[in-house]
């Protein structure tokens, strides 16, 4: 399946999610949140990349497909709202050792939104907590 997020998918990226990503909803990391914020994307992207880091912990080669493809999708995305989600929900996010693992794996749209963030953390912090890719 090959998704791209338009500016007026803004209001269905938990549906396209749930297409793309089947078993984050159905995972402890969703359905903790409390039902009230369900409807806060960014928390749900949060709770996304939790999800897909203990998929890359427990090696479950599918999912962290899935989820790095659900990943993707939002970099593809022409909204500023839904990239920066994954700048601000996917990567500040990620551990160091979930980052490491996943940045030799991104696709070429999140590829590029990695190399924008590492120069976005140098340019306000001196220094990335880079990983080359």
């Amino acid at each position: 399946m090959n998704f791209m997020i338009m500016d007026s998918d803004r209001h269905h990226l938990q549906d396209i999610l749930r297409q793309m990503v089947p078993g984050f909803f159905t995972s402890p990391e969703y359905l903790d949140l409390d039902e009230v914020v369900r409807v806060v994307d960014g928390i749900v992207v949060a709770a996304l990349t939790r999800y897909g880091e203990r998929m890359l912990k427990e090696q479950r080669e599918a999912q962290v497909a899935a989820w790095l493809a659900g990943v993707e999708a939002m970099s593809s995305s022409k909204d500023p709202q839904v990239l920066n989600y994954v700048y601000t929900e996917v990567f500040d996010t990620l551990t160091s050792e979930g980052l490491e693992i996943t940045v030799a794996r991104l696709g070429p749209n999140s590829r590029g939104l990695y190399a924008d963030w590492l120069k976005r953390l140098e340019d306000a912090e001196g220094g990335p907590r880079a990983v080359e890719t």
